[in-house]
């Protein structure tokens, strides 16, 4: 599939989601673009997107000495604003967790979707509208959403 998407021309980052239901692969979706898990970069130290941009800007020689894979297998990461919500709701495939455990998570992973030691604004402001989205049932969301006139 991405001999395809190259030898049409395609020169980007990309993410292709696959699934496997027994002996089958399926493909979901292409998206012609990186992928949300990007985040993910900072604990393995496999930087990815800049990679890529050394590599079509001509500067193949910073890519030297980068590390291009990693066999770490104990790399954790975490979108922080989206797994909250298992603390306060179980959902198909996702039980509930409690707090302890919840925070167990956080101090082992490596890698955050928003917090970040070096710039802390974005996962500040978006901190406590997250918190407040993540205990509201989905039915109170919904409801919520009718009355500002948001789908």
């Amino acid at each position: 599939m991405l001999k395809k998407i190259s030898d049409a021309g395609y020169s980007g980052l990309i993410d292709i989601e696959l699934f496997k239901a027994g002996d089958k692969i399926y493909l979901c979706e292409i998206n012609w673009r990186d992928s949300a898990r990007v985040f993910m970069c900072k604990g393995t130290k496999v930087y990815y997107p800049l990679i890529w941009y050394y590599s079509v800007t001509g500067q193949d020689d910073k890519i030297h000495g980068l590390p291009l894979t990693t066999k770490d297998t104990s790399q954790y990461g975490m979108c922080e604003q989206v797994d909250i919500r298992h603390v306060f709701h179980s959902e198909p495939g996702f039980p509930r967790i409690n707090l302890r455990e919840w925070l167990g998570d956080v101090r082992k992973a490596q890698s955050f979707a928003y917090w970040h030691n070096d710039d802390k604004l974005p996962a500040l402001w978006s901190y406590p509208k997250d918190f407040v989205s993540a205990i509201l049932p989905h039915s109170m969301k919904d409801f919520i959403k009718r009355i500002i006139g948001r789908k």
